[in-house]
């Protein structure tokens, strides 16, 4: 049985490959089961990028992912190298315990200690906790405080502090693009400089579309 550089099979008696156009490749095996797989070649090489189960990833994810990988091919990146990078992106849970224990040995108040993680607990890794930290976007972060500005502002106004605590630790260690000033509804910009979000903004469709962020019921 032979196999190509990354060790995917591909043997024509035991499996099937139905091209899908611009590398993008399902691989169907004897049982049902099936898979895609992004071909290309470079320099004479060719190379197979397995893209997960077709029945994890749709069709249209294994697209943008194979256009992804042919990008970074065509600007000299190894999608292999990229991948290693992006499995060693931590989730937003993650990161909030790291950013809890190295700001908690600086903390005097034991009632602090013990808020700090529990409202994480209740109102942000059930949203968000399962992300990893560069996948957190503005509406997100949005949605689960809207479910809490209105009864309970000030814890409201803490765990969009707590967010954006983490999400700084998250960019200063590169695994994010941005930091939390500049994901939306964690603080917004005015004339460059970063504003807290306040809770009447939650309250109106007009008031988030202004902030550019959209609203959702």
């Amino acid at each position: 049985m032979k196999s190509t550089s990354n060790g995917l099979s591909k043997s024509k008696e035991k499996q099937r490959r139905v091209s899908l156009g611009d590398g993008l490749m399902r691989l169907e095996r004897p049982g049902g089961t099936s898979s895609w797989v992004c071909r290309v070649q470079s320099d004479g090489v060719r190379r197979d990028f397995g893209l997960g189960s077709c029945q994890k990833v749709s069709l249209a994810q294994a697209r943008e992912m194979t256009l992804e990988i042919r990008s970074q091919i065509e600007a000299g990146v190894d999608p292999q190298i990229e991948r290693r990078k992006r499995q060693a992106v931590p989730t937003f849970k993650d990161a909030a315990v790291t950013t809890y224990e190295i700001h908690s040995k600086t903390w005097r108040n034991g009632k602090h200690h013990a808020q700090w993680m529990r409202t994480m607990e209740l109102y942000a890794f059930p949203h968000i906790g399962k992300f990893k930290v560069d996948q957190i976007t503005g509406p997100m972060i949005r949605d689960l405080l809207a479910e809490i500005w209105l009864a309970k502002p000030e814890t409201a106004r803490r765990v969009r502090q707590r967010i954006g605590a983490v999400l700084d630790w998250a960019y200063t260690h590169r695994h994010r693009l941005v930091p939390a000033d500049r994901a939306h509804c964690v603080y917004h910009r005015v004339n460059g400089i970063a504003y807290p979000i306040q809770p009447e903004l939650f309250s109106s469709e007009i008031a988030c579309s202004q902030l550019g962020v959209g609203w959702s019921k």
